[in-house]
């Protein structure tokens, strides 16, 4: 089945499911990565590439920016 990743990424953020948000130079096979956080159990995460970043930091809330020392206590697919 095919889904938009991009669309379902925005879809999650004006629902207001997005829980937290950082920039990091390796996420997975991605670099650097936006990580979107959500409260989704389909989505929890979903990086985005450099090229994509353009149009989400126009959506991204800064209060929910996570700050590099806080990143190491989310949970990242890489563990």
């Amino acid at each position: 089945m095919y889904y938009s990743y991009h669309a379902t990424a925005k879809h999650l953020i004006r629902s207001g499911k997005l829980t937290g948000w950082y920039l990091t130079k390796r996420h997975n096979h991605i670099s650097p990565a936006l990580v979107l956080l959500f409260d989704d159990p389909n989505h929890p995460i979903m990086p985005i590439r450099e090229h994509r970043f353009g149009e989400y930091f126009e959506m991204l809330p800064g209060y929910l920016e996570i700050s590099p020392d806080k990143k190491a206590t989310v949970p990242s697919r890489n563990d």
